[in-house]
C-alpha cells in the first residue's frame, strides 16, 4: 500500500459534528487512482451499515468495525424486543463482546427524542472508528477509517427536524388511512 502516506496527507480533515467535505462517491473517485482494484472493492465494500456477508480479514479495521457495529445493532434490537418474542436466531453473527456498546445502546435508548437517540449512537461509532484507527495513520485501514467517517457525516448531515418531522406526519397519515379502511 505505497499509495496511502499520499492519500491521506492529501485528504481534508474530518471533524465530528462538521459538514463532510466531499460524498463517499468522491472519496472512492480520488482513491481510485492510486489503489489497486482488489484495495478498492474492500474500500468500496467499508460501509457504516453492516452486511449481510462475512468480512473475512480478522484483523482489519473494516472486519473490527463490521463486528462492533453487528454486536451494537444487536444489542439495540434485543433492548427494543424486551418482552416481545424475539428469537436469538435472528441476530447477525458477532465475534466479540463491546461492553461499551452495551452501555451505549441502553444510554441511547433511553432517551426519548429519537434524532437524540440516533446522535448518541453516531457520536459513538466515530469514537469507535477513532478508536480502531489510532495506531492507522498511513495504511489502508486509515483510508477505510476515513470512508466510514466521511459517511457517518453525510448521514448526520441529512437529518434535520422539519424532514423529520414531515416523515412522521406521513407516517401518522397512512395509520390513519390504514384504520379507516379497516
Amino acid at each position: 500500500m505505497k499509495n496511502a502516506y499520499y492519500i491521506i496527507s492529501s485528504l481534508p480533515s474530518l471533524k465530528w459534528g462538521g459538514n463532510p467535505p466531499m460524498s463517499s462517491e468522491e472519496f472512492l473517485a480520488l482513491c481510485s487512482s492510486y489503489l489497486s482494484d482488489s484495495e478498492m472493492e474492500e474500500l468500496k465494500s467499508a460501509s457504516i451499515t453492516p452486511r449481510n456477508e462475512k468480512v473475512h480479514m480478522s484483523n482489519s479495521l473494516a472486519f473490527l468495525w463490521h463486528d462492533h457495529e453487528t454486536f451494537l445493532r444487536n444489542r439495540i434490537a434485543k433492548i427494543r424486543g424486551k418482552g416481545k418474542s424475539l428469537t436469538e436466531n435472528r441476530a447477525r453473527e458477532e465475534k466479540g463482546f463491546y461492553a461499551v456498546a452495551e452501555k451505549i445502546a441502553h444510554t441511547a435508548l433511553a432517551n426519548e427524542n429519537p434524532l437524540e437517540k440516533e446522535k448518541i449512537l453516531d457520536l459513538h461509532r466515530w469514537k469507535i472508528i477513532e478508536d480502531l484507527s489510532a495506531l492507522h495513520q498511513f495504511d489502508f485501514d486509515a483510508i477505510v477509517a476515513y470512508k466510514l467517517k466521511l459517511q457517518l457525516l453525510e448521514k448526520s448531515s441529512s437529518m434535520n427536524r422539519e424532514l423529520g418531522l414531515e416523515n412522521l406526519n406521513k407516517i401518522k397519515e397512512n395509520i390513519l388511512k390504514k384504520q379507516e379502511l379497516s
